[in-house]
């Protein structure tokens, strides 16, 4: 009867770890499942952006401390999109002079948030991730101080020469490594593309086989400086993941044994 008991209490248990918690302002604090940035569709606030531009300008209160302090900035928040709707609050922090006091605003207004409509990855609801950018900006007049929140949308980091030219800097950048086999495979490549464009902490994410993640590794950290991330007219920092797909066949072994003469 007692390990039946404990049997019991070990399930009990194990639910518990694995199962969402949900808290009355839509967010949850703990689920147990895989987390995407990469969907077919993405999620949505009721009917788009101009309904969450809406929704803050209406909801956000900007700080009266942060007032009389001409406190401006942008506030970024990264959030989870539960299958849900729910929101769970990932982080959220200051893109560079935005106070203290603005980034608990950010926090407070995103708890108050409606449930959205889920991502979807190969016609599945997933949990997925966003990034919001909140501005709060102060004008001055000789009378008075006029306030304004909103969402500003980004410039993402893009490859000098688009998408044309990043296809043919991998074409003629990467070189097989020598391998006696054939094999087919991907490494995803984790990088911070800083606010001058250069490429910096460079980590495999999603290794295949060794000489290959750090074939592909070496191709990253080789790439010319990126049109850095862009937010309400100022450079930012962010994260990029590339995916480095190589193929080997029979031929391809013999014809890419010498490799060509490159910088390390």
């Amino acid at each position: 009867m007692k390990a039946v008991v404990n049997l019991l209490m070990l399930v009990i248990y194990l639910l518990l770890l694995v199962s969402p918690i949900y808290s009355q302002d839509n967010t949850v604090q703990h689920i147990d499942h895989k987390v995407y940035l990469k969907l077919d569709t993405f999620p949505v606030f009721n009917e788009g952006k101009e309904e969450l531009s809406e929704y803050i300008s209406k909801n956000a209160i900007y700080p009266k401390q942060s007032i009389d302090k001409n406190d401006t900035g942008v506030v970024k928040a990264e959030l989870i999109i539960e299958k849900n709707g729910c929101i769970t609050i990932d982080s959220i922090f200051s893109l560079g002079k935005a106070s203290p006091a603005l980034v608990k605003e950010v926090i407070r207004i995103v708890k108050t948030m409606p449930k959205w409509m889920p991502g979807k990855k190969k016609g599945e609801v997933v949990r997925s991730k966003i990034y919001i950018y909140i501005k709060f900006s102060i004008k001055q007049n000789k009378t008075r101080k006029t306030t304004n929140i909103y969402v500003v949308y980004s410039n993402e980091a893009s490859f000098v020469g688009g998408e044309a030219a990043y296809l043919l800097y991998l074409q003629e950048s990467i070189i097989m490594p020598k391998f006696d086999r054939d094999t087919i495979g991907t490494v995803f490549i984790k990088c911070l593309i800083k606010k001058d464009g250069s490429i910096d902490s460079i980590t495999v994410v999603k290794e295949f086989i060794d000489i290959f993640n750090k074939e592909a590794a070496e191709v990253v950290s080789r790439m010319p400086k990126w049109y850095p991330a862009n937010v309400a007219g100022e450079n930012i920092e962010t994260w990029l993941y590339i995916p480095i797909k190589f193929t080997i066949q029979g031929s391809d072994c013999k014809k890419k044994e010498k490799r060509k003469n490159r910088k390390r």
